[in-house]
């Protein structure tokens, strides 16, 4: 899972590369591992074998530019209240 660690910068680079390739827009990385439920539900696991949760907004980082130019991440609650900002 490429994103567990809290310091990763993977989200970063990917968002960099694409806006290098010409593709601009924000870019949702998850911290958990994406499952499909067979009703077409997304549900997420911290371990990917069991502990599945549906609407974990706080497993979800989104990644943008600023208006300088500069790549900003943010964490929403459940609620989308901001719980994490870097940028």
């Amino acid at each position: 899972n490429p994103t567990n660690n809290p310091d990763s910068q993977y989200g970063k680079q990917v968002i960099q590369r694409l806006h290098q390739g010409g593709i601009n827009g924000d870019l949702s990385v998850r911290s958990s591992y994406v499952g499909i439920q067979p009703d077409g539900t997304k549900v997420t696991s911290d371990t990917g074998v069991d502990n599945w949760k549906h609407k974990d907004s706080e497993a979800k980082t989104v990644y943008s530019y600023d208006k300088n130019g500069k790549v900003e991440s943010k964490v929403y609650n459940n609620n989308g209240v901001l719980v994490k900002y870097n940028g």
